[in-house]
């Protein structure tokens, strides 16, 4: 079984995929109002760009900033920890 830590970054990471495909979705239908005419081949490139791309970069902005934020707070623990060593010591 995952950790429980495992499973918030999976659904964090989903929550931003699902935010990036709603802010691709409204890019590409604005961008469908523009192009009353066009073929169905660049409708399907745009439809695969703009949600593909949704998905892909806000998973990956999610996990890019959960990563940062844990790295921060390890780095702090782990500062915490020396600073209790060397008051110890003294």
């Amino acid at each position: 079984m995952k950790s429980k830590e495992e499973i918030y970054r999976l659904l964090w990471t989903l929550v931003g995929a699902l935010a990036g495909v709603a802010i691709g979705f409204s890019l590409m239908t604005m961008l469908f109002a523009r192009l009353k005419e066009a073929s169905p081949g660049v409708m399907l490139l745009a439809v695969l760009i703009f949600m593909g791309g949704g998905l892909v970069g806000g998973g990956y902005l999610t996990l890019t900033i959960l990563n940062r934020r844990q790295k921060t707070v390890r780095k702090q623990y782990f500062d915490e920890k020396k600073k209790k060593r060397k008051k110890s010591k003294k």
